[in-house]
């Protein structure tokens, strides 16, 4: 279902319309056509995701682009991508790395 890479890069730097958040994510995470482009797709899809006996690390480029734009999304985005590294009571939460990008500088989220 999901293609394997080293590094997954979602980037929102040249977003200018809601309607190209999802797709965005769907491409960059290679989650399947039948995605649901919400916040609850995006944990069933996760979730599906972080178990793996793979490192999976996720990059984020121009998050805050949306955070200007689409109000409280990108922080309810966020919660869930670390909600669904916790989940399976930590099981796979040293596998999953998170990391958002602003300016030159690169922060890992716990």
């Amino acid at each position: 279902m999901y293609e394997y890479k080293e590094l997954y890069v979602v980037d929102f730097r040249n977003v200018k319309y809601w309607m190209e958040v999802h797709p965005i994510i769907r491409d960059a995470l290679n989650f399947p056509d039948y995605y649901g482009c919400n916040l609850d797709a995006l944990w069933d899809c996760l979730t599906e995701m972080v178990i793996t006996d793979e490192p999976i690390n996720i990059l984020f480029l121009g998050i805050e682009l949306i955070e200007e734009k689409f109000d409280d999304f990108a922080e309810r985005m966020l919660e869930t991508f670390q909600e669904a590294k916790h989940a399976y009571d930590d099981e796979c939460a040293h596998l999953v790395h998170l990391y958002v990008q602003r300016g030159d500088q690169v922060i890992e989220l716990p």
